[in-house]
This record gives C-alpha cells, structure tokens and sequence, in this order.
C-alpha cells in the first residue's frame, strides 16, 4: 500500500554574521637609498596636528621648545615644499611650519645625501615636504582652524579640483598671534665693564601664507605644470629696558615693525618617451621675489633678494641602470639700503653656472647611486670659484633589513642675511651685523646607516662631517657694547649617532622614539650635546584617540659658549564625527611649570656674558578640521623640480 508523502516545507532563519574588520597597521617609515621617508597621511594624528609637530616625529630631526628645528644635530638645511625650494621656508620656517596643517601633507623625506642633480649646498641635507595628490575627479577641500592660549589663532583651508586633463591644487593659512609677553635679563662682565639689563618685551605678529598649482596633460608624453606662491608677515616688538653699566642707570624704550614677504614662480615643461616611462627630458624656470623692510626706533633697513632660475635634466633608464644628466643657471641679485639719511647701499650679485651626472644601479639586493656635480660661481666683487662636488651611496637589504654607506662633498654660500653690512642699534649695548666678506663653506660627509624593518621598526644613522671656513655668529665687546657678526671661523667638525623606533606594541598603541647624540668640536669650544621625543598613542575606540608627547635636549654647544636645555610635554585627546570626516582636538602643553627660561652664555677670555629669557610655558589648545568632497582623477605634478638648495635658512628674529 503506497502513502502519499508529505513535503514538509522548513522555513529559512535568517542569521546576522558578526561583521569583522582586518585593519592592516600602516608602516610609517622606510628608507631608501638617501633618504628617511616618513607617511603622514598613514599618521591618525595628521587632522589635528601642525606640520612642525609632525616634522617632531620624523627620524633624524629635532624640534626644540621655540620651534627650531635641527637634522642630524644641524641646523644648516634646506626646507622643500614639494621639491622645489621656497622663499617662504629660506625666510620664516618657524611660522609657517607652525601654520601649516599636517593634513595637508602626504608626506615628508629627509634626504640626507642629497644625489648629483641637487645644488652642493644644504649641508646637513635637505626636508622636502610634499603635499597631498589626489586621485580622482571632481573635487575634494579641508577647513581647519585652531587656538592656543599663548600662541594664537589659526585658519587653513585647501581645494583641489580636476576635470579631465586640467587639475588645480589651492590651499592657504592664516595666522595670528596674541601678544606674548617675556621678561628678558642679559648680564656682562669684560675686562673694561659691567653690564645689567632687565626688560620686558611684547610680541605678535600676523602671517598669511597661500599657494596655487595647476597641471595641464597635452596629451600622454607632455605634461605642462606651474605653482605660485605668495606670503605676507607683519611682526611687531616692544621693550622697556634698563640697564646699569658701572653702576649708572639708564632707562630706554625700543620699538621694531619687520614687515616681510615673498613671491614664488614656478613653470615647467614634462616631455615623456614611448620607449620607457623613466625617460624624461624637464624645462623648467623659477622665480623669487622676497623684500623685507625694518623699521626700529632711529634706524631703517629695507632689502630685496630677487633670483631666476633655469634647468634643464634628463633621464635615461637601462636594464639596471637609470642615468641623470642636466645643467641649471642661478641668477641671484640683492641689495639693502640701511641709512636714511646717508643712502648707504649694499648691492649683491651672484651666478652660478652647473651641470651633473649621476647613474643608479639596482638590483634586488643592492642600489648603489654615484655622480659629480660641477659649479662655477661668479660674485659681485669680481671673484670666482669652481666647485667639484662627488656623491656616492650604497645601500645593501638583508632579509627585514638594509645598511648603506654615503659619501658627500658639500658648500654653502652666505645668504643676504648674512653679508648684508647694516647693523641693528636697537640695543644701544647689544649689536647685531652682517658681513660682507664672507667666504663660502666646504664640507665633507660620511654616513652609516642601518634600518631594521620588523614589527618594531628601528633606523640608525652615524654621521661625520668636518667643514673648512665654517660661518657663525661671534660675539666681541668694543667700548661696552656686544656686538654679534657673522664670520668664518674656521674649522668645525662633529660626529653624531641618530636612532629612531616605531613599535606597533598593540592593535591600539604605538610607540614612536627618537633619540640623537653627538660630539661636536669647534675651533674655541667642544662638547656633547643630545635630544629625544617619544610619543604613546592610544586609540581608545574607533572615534576617540589619546596621545601624549615628551620633547627633550641637553645644553647645545656654540662657537663661543652654550645654551640650555629644555622639555615639553603635550597631551592631546582627539574624536571624530561624521565618519571621520569632522575632527576635533583639545590638548595641554607643559602643565607642571608656568615659565620657561632660555638662558645662553658666552665664555672668552675677554668678557662672559648670559642672556636669560622667560617665556610663558604652560598652555591650553583646541583645533577642528572638516574633510569634504570627492575625486576620481589625480592632478598631476612634474616628476623633476627646480630646486635651488645653495642658501643656508635663516629665521628672522625680532629678539636683541
């Protein structure tokens, strides 16, 4: 007997997977051949933090408590925005690092031995920032803006917009700060006098700063691209000052206004090969325009640098081989008028004439770069020199790890700054002067590097370099007054060990360290000097960070004396909305003391003299920056730059 059989229909259950998320912890440091390349873009704390505290975190630099920053123990650098040198960076770097949001940075090389197509100068090497490159079309921006209790106020924006073959990049900063008060004491003892000075001074200053790119593609081998940049800095000084000089007091009001700023050109012409896609001829030109006027109480200086640059490189690859060939032109004029009444000038005129060659090999376990550069400079006073400058790198890769070896001739040039004969009297004990009869600087540098690329991402670098004809401030005493001007003083050598670790110590925390240490000798003084940064970041959720930030340095040892140490410590805690689209930052710098000093002394035979300045130090901060937009296409950039590298970066200073 059959049965019918029964279907029996099981209703289906639905069932949510717990959605799981692999997150890939980004390296933030690798080493190339001649150079540390640090991701800021893969750093969380790119949204909410300045590009110089960025730069803090980057191996083989410092950055002390006002914002200088050394490499390698050095402060005779050169700073790139995007391979090409800036008159905003050579002029004021401190300020607009200072203004300049990290999140508008992809990221920052420190190239240490810079190869043969770059200029013979930047003697510690070179920091090349380099900002954001989109990747699709349509358009994407950021606003930003910040406050800190004692710094100041802060506002940044950037536009990026691409349709087709035509691209623009746009972004600028602001900056104001509020008035910072300091109390300055500089005491004296010479064979011929006794000098005390007590003052309080007021500072603040307005800054602007903006830069515009756009790129047209002609078609696939021809790309044309051109950038311009502009800023503007109003600085303003105040000081009420007595002094007793053997035992006679007098009283004194001084007053400086340094109204500053800067006009960058840049245009260049890619033309790409059907052959290979490394085979590249660049044209570029470059112009600089950078006026700066000082007005004190019974002085005035007013200056101009204008420069023109030409460039022309080649690249031709082989089958391991890349070779690089070119020749540049530096026109440079400069002049200062620095006395109203008798129209004393100064004029300064510079060219320097060069051409390079340079070959690459590599291979999956070796890269070895070697070139010569060549340069002739022709100055005002009727004087020349020829510069024969080798460079040569090795780096070997070992399984999760690399060592190299570079070797590197070097000169520097004095910058205007530097030669330009007018003295600052607004001190009527303290001088400040130029000279100008300084002679160029020539350095040989050696470096050993090794870098370990595990978890814990470790980088070591040990320097020697050794400089004839060196240039710096020397402070002398002539009837009661000090006064300070640049000379050559001979030799200068140092050695330096730099070391650097990355510790990815959980899925939350990270540890970041840098530590360096060095020996350096002049012809008057010698001695050790040091610095370290360690910063624990800490992701408490998907939307909530915290970080905390230690800056530390020993005494710095100078020509003539020395200056002391300090620490800082920050504490910032950061949350993001709108699906990290909008963050927001609140911190706290150096709670534990109200004042800082920075004390500077000088020891010779002839007199002692110490300068201490107390700044306010504890402070409180809070910043925001919204991300918008969308794009598909990315606004292309030439692959060679003008870079002109030969002048040393001097940050003015409104301070005796």
């Amino acid at each position: 007997m059959l049965f019918p059989l029964e279907v029996v229909y099981g209703q289906e259950q639905p069932r949510q997977l717990k959605e799981i998320t692999v997150k890939a912890q980004p390296q933030l440091v690798r080493k190339e051949i001649d150079r540390v390349i640090y991701d800021v873009q893969s750093d969380p704390d790119n949204k909410v933090e300045s590009a110089i505290e960025m730069l803090a975190k980057v191996p083989l630099l410092a950055v002390d408590g006002d914002g200088n920053i050394r490499l390698n123990g050095s402060g005779k650098y050169r700073i790139f925005i995007n391979g090409k040198p800036s008159s905003l960076m050579t002029r004021n770097p401190k300020e607009a690092l200072k203004s300049m949001p990290a999140l508008i940075i992809s990221k920052i090389e420190v190239i240490t031995t810079p190869p043969a197509k770059y200029d013979g100068e930047g003697l510690a090497g070179i920091i090349n920032i380099i900002t954001v490159k989109q990747r699709q079309n349509g358009y994407n921006g950021s606003l930003g803006a910040n406050f800190n209790r004692y710094v100041g106020t802060g506002q940044h924006g950037s536009l990026t917009l691409k349709q087709g073959k035509f691209g623009v990049n746009v972004y600028g900063y602001l900056y104001q700060d509020l008035k910072m008060k300091t109390n300055e004491r500089t005491t004296r003892n010479s064979v011929t006098s006794v000098l005390s000075q007590n003052a309080d001074n007021t500072y603040y200053s307005r800054f602007g700063a903006g830069t515009a790119e756009v790129s047209y593609e002609m078609d696939s081998l021809l790309l044309f691209s051109g950038s311009m940049s502009y800023y503007n800095s109003h600085d303003h000084y105040n000081s009420q000052r007595t002094t007793v000089l053997d035992s006679i007091t007098t009283d004194n009001y001084n007053s400086k206004y340094l109204h500053s700023g800067a006009l960058d050109i840049n245009v260049s012409l890619e033309k790409g090969f059907k052959r290979h896609k490394k085979e590249l001829f660049t044209i570029g030109y470059q112009y600089h325009h950078m006026p700066e006027e000082l007005t004190t109480n019974n002085q005035y200086n007013s200056s101009l640098m204008e420069e023109h640059t030409l460039q022309a490189d080649y690249s031709h690859p082989f089958t391991r081989w890349l070779m690089e060939a070119g020749v540049k032109w530096i026109d440079r004029v400069g002049g200062a008028t620095y006395d109203t009444v008798s129209k004393n000038r100064f004029r300064y005129n510079q060219q320097i004439w060069s051409a390079y060659n340079s070959w690459q090999f590599s291979s999956r376990l070796l890269d070895v770069r070697a070139g010569v550069r060549l340069e002739y400079a022709v100055l005002q006073r009727g004087t020349y020199y020829t510069s024969l400058l080798p460079v040569i790198a090795i780096l070997h890769a070992f399984p999760h790890a690399s060592a190299g070896i570079t070797y590197s001739q070097k000169v520097e040039r004095p910058s205007l700054t530097q030669l330009n004969p007018f003295t600052d009297e607004n001190n009527p004990y303290v001088y400040v002067s130029g000279n100008p009869f300084l002679l160029p600087v020539k350095q040989h540098k050696v470096d050993l590097s090794y870098t370990l690329n595990t978890k814990a991402g470790f980088h070591s670098m040990l320097t020697y370099n050794v400089s004839s004809n060196d240039i710096q401030q020397v402070v002398a005493v002539h009837d009661s007054v000090s006064v300070s001007s640049y000379q050559n003083i001979g030799r200068n050598s140092s050695v330096r060990l730099s070391t650097g670790v990355n510790f990815q110590i959980s899925g939350k925390l990270r540890l970041i360290a840098n530590l360096d240490a060095g020996y350096q000798v002049f012809n008057e003084n010698s001695g050790w000097s040091a610095s370290g940064f360690v910063n624990l970041a800490y992701r408490i959720s998907e939307q909530w960070r915290l970080t905390s930030t230690v800056y530390g340095a020993t005494p710095v040892i100078t020509y003539q004396g020395l200056s002391n140490g300090s620490v800082i410590h920050v504490t910032r805690l950061t949350k993001t909305f709108l699906h990290n689209h909008l963050s927001v930052s609140g911190s706290v710098s150096n709670p534990y003391g109200r004042y800082r000093y920075i004390i500077s002394a000088i020891n010779t035979d002839q007199f002692h003299q110490q300068n201490r300045i107390q700044r306010y130090y504890r402070t409180f901060a809070v910043s925001a920056s919204w991300n918008f937009g969308h794009l598909s296409g990315n606004v292309r950039k030439a692959q060679r730059n003008i870079k002109n590298e030969d002048l040393e970066i001097k940050s003015k200073s409104l301070s005796n």
